[in-house]
């Protein structure tokens, strides 16, 4: 069974989300990331926690 919502708090959360993802991406164009950096550092992200968690050096 699905949960009826307000409309409103479904469209605030919509915007809300939308606003920091562009805000995100403004600040790292500002820093000189592109978007495909930050996707590239997302997919290793879980190679990245397994070398952290495993405690070698790099």
């Amino acid at each position: 069974m699905y949960l009826i919502t307000d409309g409103s708090a479904v469209l605030k959360t919509f915007l809300s989300t939308a606003i920091a993802i562009v805000v995100i991406v403004i600040i790292l164009k500002v820093l000189g990331f592109s978007p495909q950096d930050l996707m590239h550092e997302i997919a290793n992200l879980p190679q990245i926690i397994n070398h952290l968690l495993s405690g070698k050096k790099y």
